[in-house]
C-alpha cells in the first residue's frame, strides 16, 4: 500500500480434513528464482518475480473448533499460465507450486516459537498462481523475511 503497509486476507481451506485458516498477511516478500514464470499480468509489465513468500496473525479450525493464536507462512511459485495440474504451464512446462504452513503462537513475544500443527506442499492441482507486479495504488514493498522461514529453491 502506499503508506508501505501489507494489506489483504488470506483463506486456507483442505476440503479433504475441514481444516481452515483465515489470515491476514503482514509481511511480503518477492524474488525471482532460476525457472518459467511469472505468468499474466505481471509477465507482460516486466515482472520477474516467480516466487513469492507472505504471511501472518490467523485463526485456524480444526475439528469445526475456530481459534485465535496462529500464525501461517505461506510460499508460492508462478510458473505462468494456466498454472495447474493436469495443464502444465505453457512457459517451460512447470506447474505452479503452494506451501502452507500454520503454527500455534506459544509465546506472543516471540512468534518464531511457534509448533506447527499443519503443513501441505506442493503442485497446484486446479487453480492458478499469479503474481501481480505493483502500480500506483499498491507500490512494490518488499517486507523482510521472519527469522523462522527459509528460502526455498
Amino acid at each position: 500500500m502506499k503508506d508501505g503497509t501489507v494489506k489483504g486476507h488470506w483463506n486456507h481451506v483442505d476440503h479433504g480434513t475441514g481444516n481452515h485458516a483465515l489470515g491476514r498477511p503482514e509481511y511480503l516478500f518477492c524474488r525471482h528464482v532460476d525457472e518459467p514464470g511469472p505468468g499474466q499480468p505481471g509477465g507482460k509489465k516486466g515482472l520477474t518475480s516467480n516466487q513469492v513468500y507472505f504471511g501472518g496473525h490467523a485463526r485456524w479450525r480444526s475439528n469445526d473448533v475456530w481459534e485465535d493464536g496462529y500464525w501461517f507462512d505461506v510460499v508460492a511459485k508462478d510458473h505462468g499460465e494456466p498454472g495447474s495440474v493436469p495443464k502444465p504451464s505453457k512457459n517451460g512446462g512447470m506447474v505452479d507450486t503452494y506451501h502452507f504452513t500454520i503454527r500455534k503462537i506459544i509465546d506472543p513475544a516471540n512468534l518464531a516459537s511457534g509448533t506447527v500443527v499443519y503443513e501441505t506442499k506442493g503442485n497446484l492441482v486446479g487453480g492458478n498462481i499469479q503474481i501481480h507486479p505493483s502500480n500506483g495504488g499498491h507500490p512494490g514493498v518488499q517486507s523482510p523475511l521472519p527469522s523462522w522461514v527459509s528460502l526455498e529453491p
